[in-house]
């Protein structure tokens, strides 16, 4: 994700992108500060991190109400399995299309 959204802004291009990133704390977040500057360049990326030590967990309503055309965008999940696994259930209750997933799956976590 780091490097499509590194590219997108190097390009200026107009697509609109949402990178929802939840881990347990912010000390876990690779690439934080480098996405909170991709944010601040670029107008079609909104960076929303989500911590779910402080916020619990990621719900299908916060991601409805912060993805617009939830059921249109192409949705990538990357994680371990068993982080996808949750998360391709939660975007489908929240209105993704499941034609519309893409997912990438790290071992050994």
């Amino acid at each position: 994700m780091r490097g499509i959204i590194a590219q997108a802004t190097h390009e200026q291009a107009r697509h609109d992108i949402t990178l929802i990133y939840a881990n347990a704390s912010r000390a876990q977040t690779a690439y934080h500060e480098e996405f909170v500057q991709l944010a601040a360049r670029n107008p079609h990326f909104r960076y929303l991190p989500v911590f779910t030590q402080a916020q619990g967990p990621l719900t299908a309503e916060a991601l409805r109400s912060q993805v617009s055309k939830l059921a249109a965008a192409i949705v990538s999940l990357s994680g371990a399995k068993s982080t996808i696994a949750s998360m391709r259930a939660l975007a489908l209750q929240a209105g993704a299309d499941e034609d519309q997933l893409r997912t990438e799956e790290f071992e050994g976590y």
